[in-house]
């Protein structure tokens, strides 16, 4: 474990079962390079970062990385505050579920657990099968997110990328944008969920390329367990939302869907702006703006364009001065 203020740590591992641990203070920087020598053989990352911080890890084999800045960790120091804070993780292999074990792949923490992050970024590129990632961003116990950018790219099959911001929690001004280049792939992004959530002028963008992915999703304003007034959903207002598929479904209810839910099941969205682009067979686009009970949805536009055949297109709208577009060719 390497521990620092105002300093950069680095630390490179080949060979197999490697494992990194770095817990640093205010203005530091960490990177973390780690090959494994065959496949199968694992790399574990964790980073544990408060303050100004940059985080690198690059992995090669059986990949796991922990980012945590501005928020508590397994290291157990409690929350903290993410400033200017820059994670990045590259990963390549095809990661499987360890016996006993998760499955393998990427955990990035800014801004949660009661902790407060601002003006930071998360990217995070994997090369292969079977992985995931989530990025969560002023999420728990009232972390606050302000001007945060998540960017997952993921080429491969079987993987699952998810982007977390502002669950019980505050988030302004925030971009996630989520990428998937393979078949059977599932992807969701959510902003302003949860109660005493709050989601403005966020931008939220699902690229789908292959056959069978499933639930490309965007949630804003949203609450997805209860519903009514007070069961806690969260207010989403002036965001843009965006799912683009190019890839067949196999007809099931999952696979090739893409859905916007914006002020759903008690939530409230105002002035949003939401797309559904599908090109390929047996694909099913569902939108919905201020539908369930007690669901507000007021000066919003929602289209949805399929091309191609075997297509299923819903949109469902509630309130004020809304706008809805089918087109299928």
């Amino acid at each position: 474990m390497a521990i620092a203020q105002n300093n950069e740590a680095i630390i490179e591992q080949i060979g197999p079962d490697n494992e990194a641990s770095i817990s640093q203070a205010d203005g530091a920087s960490a990177i973390v390079n780690q090959s494994g020598s065959t496949v199968n053989e694992g790399n574990v990352a964790y980073l544990d970062q408060a303050g100004d911080n940059t985080a690198n890890v690059t992995q090669v084999g059986d990949n796991d990385a922990f980012i945590f800045q501005g928020t508590s960790s397994f290291f157990g120091g409690g929350a903290g505050t993410a400033s200017g804070n820059t994670a990045t993780v590259v990963q390549s292999g095809d990661n499987r579920m360890p016996a006993g074990g998760p499955i393998q792949g990427v955990d990035i923490y800014q801004g949660t657990d009661g902790g407060t992050a601002i003006n930071s970024n998360a990217t995070v590129n994997q090369d292969g099968n079977d992985n995931y990632v989530t990025v969560f961003q002023g999420i728990f116990g009232g972390g606050n997110a302000t001007d945060l950018k998540a960017n997952v790219v993921q080429i491969g099959n079987n993987n699952d990328g998810n982007i977390r911001q502002a669950q019980n929690a505050i988030s302004y001004g925030d971009e996630a944008s989520l990428t998937q280049n393979g078949s059977e792939n599932f992807s969701s992004i959510f902003q302003g969920f949860g109660g005493g959530s709050a989601s403005e002028n966020n931008t939220a963008t699902v690229t789908q390329t292959g056959n069978n992915n499933w639930a490309g999703s965007i949630y804003q304003g949203a609450d997805l367990g209860g519903t009514g007034v007070g069961s806690g959903a969260g207010i989403a207002a002036y965001n843009t939302a965006a799912v683009l598929q190019n890839g067949s479904g196999d007809g099931t209810q999952d696979s090739g869907a893409a859905r916007i839910f914006q002020g759903a099941n008690g939530g409230e969205a105002f002035s949003n702006t939401a797309l559904i682009e599908q090109h390929g067979d047996y694909n099913l686009a569902n939108l919905r703006q201020g539908e369930g009970d007690g669901a507000i949805s007021s000066n919003s536009t929602a289209q949805i364009f399929q091309y191609s055949e075997s297509n299923i297109a819903e949109s469902t709208q509630s309130g004020n001065y809304n706008n809805a577009t089918i087109t299928q060719n």
